[in-house]
This record gives structure tokens, C-alpha cells and sequence, in this order.
């Protein structure tokens, strides 16, 4: 029961270090979870045989979540690499001739 729990909850897209995280990606994932439940249990598959398959999917959101929180840190260093590239080449502020008198 609890490794349903935090399956459902990690495939639903909330996030293990907190702060992120909705709703409806909660319940999509428990009814996700329960069709697979429910499935392996009119295929008569024993109890030990699901929870296997439970923690294969938790394992799966996990590695999944990891790739794709590493890919948009990898945009988002690229895309402020690209940013400050953008700013040297055009000057921030124009330099002063000396007054002559």
C-alpha cells in the first residue's frame, strides 16, 4: 500500500525536494496505477508479482524525473551562456569623451 502511495505521487509529477507538484497529475497517476492494478489482478498475477511491477514504474518516474530535471538545467545554463554572449557584444554603457576647453 504505501509504495502505491509514493508511486502515485511521484508520477504524478510532485517533485521529492517539494515545491512542486499538481493535483491533477496526482490523480491521473492513481488512476494510472489502479487500471494497472486492476489488470494484473483479472490476469491473476499474485501480489509479490504487482508490487514488482509497482516499483518498477516508481523507479522509472524517478529516473525519468532526474533526466528531465538535468535537461531543462542544461537549457537554462545554455540559454544564459547564450544571454551574456549577447550583452558583451553590445556595449552597456558609452564611454565619455574628456571635456575640452
Amino acid at each position: 500500500m504505501e509504495l502505491d502511495v509514493i508511486t502515485i505521487v511521484l508520477l504524478g509529477g510532485v517533485s521529492v525536494f517539494g515545491g512542486k507538484g499538481k493535483l491533477t497529475g496526482v490523480m491521473l497517476a492513481l488512476v494510472l496505477i489502479a487500471i494497472v492494478r486492476n489488470v494484473l489482478a483479472l490476469n491473476q498475477i499474485g501480489g509479490d508479482a504487482q508490487g514488482m511491477i509497482i516499483g518498477l514504474l516508481l523507479i522509472g518516474s524517478l529516473l525519468v524525473g532526474n533526466y528531465w530535471r538535468s535537461f531543462e538545467e542544461a537549457q537554462s545554463r545554455s540559454r544564459a551562456l547564450r544571454e551574456t554572449k549577447d550583452d558583451r557584444s553590445i556595449p552597456t554603457h558609452k564611454t565619455r569623451k574628456p571635456k575640452e576647453e
